[in-house]
């Protein structure tokens, strides 16, 4: 398809958005460092899908030798992060015409932050990435988590209203828990090799935060994994599989 279901009310809805960003970031691009961490420092050519103003891309330049490439369906947002990328293609991932401008097995890393809650096919992406990208490319990613303690207290109240910003965002389409994302990434031919959890609000007290943390969850599940061959039928292979290459890979069980 040329372009995916639901995209003019997507261009819509990023419109409201860019604004948005654009006010809150307008002196300090949307950076996630957590993340950044996770990019390997010998990656060369790193694909930032979802780039916003292009804060990681800068970043990286600034701390190694590459070259960044991104997606963003804000013309406007585009424009700003094309200052620091060698290419910017406006579109939605979900378009056909965003991936026919992406060079086949080109990144040897991705980056995808704050991204698959978004999409209404996230698998498909995931799929999709094997074609533009190295057999040993990092797929670097994080999400909400629709755990944390926010989310949960509004479920006991009978609630689940969304909000123009947060876990609850109204352009949030999925939502993940740390389980079934590593899921989605393993059948989508992703084996996740590290994982962090984010931080919750730094003013609650210690002994809160780590009750929170505890018992339900981060802020967002931060994930690196590495492009595998899915050769499980079931998900007791499948964690038996993850088990084993952990183990051959890292020296670790999964």
């Amino acid at each position: 398809m040329s372009g995916g279901f639901g995209s003019g009310v997507k261009s819509e809805l990023y419109a409201t958005k860019t604004v948005q960003y654009q006010r809150e970031y307008a002196h300090r691009p949307v950076c996630n460092l957590f993340m950044l961490e996770l990019v390997p420092k010998t990656a060369k050519r790193i694909l930032d899908i979802g780039c916003c103003m292009g804060g990681a891309g800068r970043t990286l330049k600034q701390r190694q030798t590459c070259e960044v490439w991104g997606v963003e369906i804000s013309p406007e947002l585009a424009r700003i992060a094309a200052q620091h990328y060698e290419k910017v293609i406006v579109g939605d991932i979900e378009d056909d015409s965003v991936w026919q401008q992406l060079p086949k097995g080109y990144f040897d890393c991705v980056i995808c932050g704050e991204v698959l809650e978004h999409l209404i096919a996230p698998d498909r992406v995931l799929k999709r990435l094997h074609e533009v990208t190295i057999p040993d490319c990092t797929l670097v990613l994080s999400v909400p988590h629709v755990g944390h303690a926010s989310v949960i207290r509004k479920i006991l109240r009978g609630d689940f209203d969304y909000e123009p910003t947060g876990i609850l965002d109204e352009s949030h389409l999925r939502f993940f828990s740390r389980k079934n994302l590593w899921r989605l990434l393993m059948e989508s031919g992703w084996l996740v090799s590290h994982s962090i959890a984010g931080i919750v609000p730094s003013e609650l007290p210690d002994d809160l935060k780590d009750a929170l943390l505890g018992m339900v969850g981060p802020c967002s599940n931060f994930a690196s994994g590495q492009q595998i061959e899915v050769n499980y039928r079931n998900l007791k292979e499948m964690h038996e599989f993850a088990a084993k290459w952990c183990a051959q890979h890292f020296g670790t069980g999964w």
